[in-house]
């Protein structure tokens, strides 16, 4: 991440996928709160970045409810699925 952070503006589409990719990373060495952190940065960036209408968020919005579901948040998950 850092690395990206020192050749790339945070709102830029590879940063962004760099992120997205980063926590399913995560989530299976079972560093849950890293994972949601990171992919809730990644959401944030991308709606600023491209608005909410754009397919990039959206697929962030559905990798945000897969990760709450994964941890057994399903109520949670939820929110982000119904804003698809």
């Amino acid at each position: 991440k850092q690395i990206c952070e020192k050749y790339f503006n945070k709102r830029h589409p590879d940063y962004l996928t760099l992120l997205n990719s980063l926590s399913p990373a995560l989530l299976k060495v079972g560093s849950f709160s890293e994972a949601f952190d990171l992919l809730k940065v990644c959401l944030n960036l991308s709606k600023d970045a491209f608005g909410d209408k754009h397919p990039d968020y959206l697929s962030n919005l559905n990798d945000m409810g897969i990760l709450l579901s994964q941890i057994n948040r399903p109520e949670a998950s939820l929110e982000y699925y119904f804003h698809l």
